[in-house]
């Protein structure tokens, strides 16, 4: 699958007429839902390797 930029995403909304906007902002919306949660993910990982060095 083809991994998308978010500045991608923001030109499409701002080039968007009128009746493409809400579908832009939805497809925006979810790209940076999906953004945040592999970046949480992430840093729920660091921070169980953190803490298993803490206790080594």
């Amino acid at each position: 699958m083809f991994k998308e930029e978010p500045d991608t995403r923001l030109l499409a909304l701002l080039h968007a007429e009128q009746d493409q906007q809400e579908l832009c902002v939805s497809r925006l919306n979810r790209f940076l839902i999906v953004g945040a949660r592999e970046v949480a993910f992430l840093l729920a990982g660091d921070l169980v390797k953190s803490k298993q060095g803490e206790t080594a």
